[in-house]
């Protein structure tokens, strides 16, 4: 069903999703999470505390519950592939981008209780909502960001900066707190930063409360897939297809920062609530950083992961992995921390050992002069090491000088 305007009766009458308490997952259940989920393809996902949901390529949003790992639900869409997926805190909405630019918004498990938004003209690539606003924002492969109102289903502004495709974008988390206003006169201000990214290979900045003042975030030679704010809102976080991620301060617009080490282009990225680990998925690896200390942790290799999320406790890990199954790990048990008593990163500690045990070798060969009719024999002493070294020509031990 499509509409030009919204009835309050028919979101007071849809029925809500479901009716489980959001409770956090209990550590004595973790070995039930370490599960493998596949649907038909994965090209989109989003969690929240009870539920995960899951774009396919097929027009298809499955919808599984995260405690009893069954799915409760399937929407069949006419959408296309669905390139981008949110669903509220309190699983009472659910709204879908599809490759046919359109936006369906879902409220409740009816698979006809929707009513599509009308206002891209290419693919609708990444949707960010506030409950307490009904303010949706939406960016495009058009090359335009809308900000729109859900209560009259119009388009109160849009943001037409960017010059190539959009692949991601960010809102502050002050955008899901209640707005400043409670008359709700001005929507905007729920509102504090809004970023996004794409081909540009630069950040756009947008300072709401400011008449949307814009600004560009500058760092990245190839195309950025992800951004991210951190819980606080006052550090951005970006990844792209190049071998680093960048942390930008807010206000200043500077780069404070950056995490080296990945090796392959990137399309996952997550921060966890407590704001303490970041972790991307690059190649066939993900990795964890401590933010903090902006070092690598450690990695675990997987097959093509992607979509990366982080459950709200912190706990679990989802991601796709090799976009035809969806995995849960738990982070805890899988990702080993490294020593305390190191001041660097184990991981490249190592490298850098094995870095410079390469360069010593490559040293001794070339400062020595080997000869090569003699041959090094070790004897069986293992306490003092000796060696005896034979002359070959003549078949028997050679005099050390």
């Amino acid at each position: 069903m499509s509409i030009g305007s919204i009835s309050s009766e028919m979101l007071k009458t849809s029925l809500h999703l479901a009716s489980f308490e959001n409770k956090n997952l209990c550590s004595s259940a973790l070995e039930s999470y370490k599960m493998v989920i596949k649907p038909i393809s994965i090209s989109s996902l989003a969690l929240n505390s009870t539920y995960i949901i899951l774009g396919t390529w097929e027009s298809i949003i499955e919808i599984w519950d995260l405690r009893t790992q069954n799915k409760t639900r399937i929407l069949k869409t006419n959408q296309g592939k669905i390139l981008c997926l949110f669903i509220s805190e309190d699983s009472f909405t659910i709204i879908s981008g599809g490759e046919d630019s359109t936006i369906k918004i879902w409220k409740g498990i009816q698979e006809k209780d929707y009513f599509t938004l009308y206002g891209h003209i290419k693919p609708v690539t990444s949707l960010l909502f506030s409950d307490y606003s009904d303010m949706l924002i939406s960016a495009s492969n058009d090359k335009k960001i809308k900000i729109w109102d859900l209560k009259n289903a119009s388009i109160i502004r849009t943001l037409e900066d960017h010059k190539i495709k959009i692949a991601s974008l960010a809102v502050s988390t002050r955008f899901r707190y209640p707005p400043i206003y409670e008359d709700h006169e001005n929507i905007l201000n729920s509102v504090f930063y809004i970023a996004s990214a794409g081909e540009d290979k630069k950040i756009y900045l947008w300072d709401v409360k400011k008449n949307f003042q814009l600004d560009t975030l500058r760092g990245h030679t190839r195309f950025i897939t992800k951004v991210i704010f951190s819980p606080e809102s006052n550090i951005l976080i970006s990844i792209c297809q190049e071998s680093r991620i960048i942390i930008w301060n807010v206000e200043t617009k500077c780069n404070i920062g950056c995490l080296q080490g990945l090796r392959d282009p990137s399309y996952g990225l997550c921060i966890s609530s407590n704001n303490n680990y970041v972790y991307s998925a690059s190649g066939n690896y993900i990795y964890q950083w401590d933010f903090h200390k902006k070092i690598l942790i450690s990695r675990k290799p997987y097959t093509r992961p992607g979509l990366l999320e982080i459950t709200k406790n912190n706990i679990f890990l989802v991601f796709a992995e090799n976009y035809d199954s969806l995995k849960f790990i738990d982070i805890e048990k899988e990702f080993q921390q490294a020593p305390k008593n190191s001041s660097s990163n184990m991981i490249l500690s190592l490298c850098q050992h094995k870095s410079r045990r390469v360069e010593n070798t490559h040293a001794q060969k070339n400062n020595r002069k080997i000869d090569q009719k003699c041959l090094p024999v070790y004897t069986e002493k293992i306490s003092t090491y000796p060696v005896r070294v034979w002359n070959l020509n003549k078949n028997n031990e050679k005099s050390q000088d």
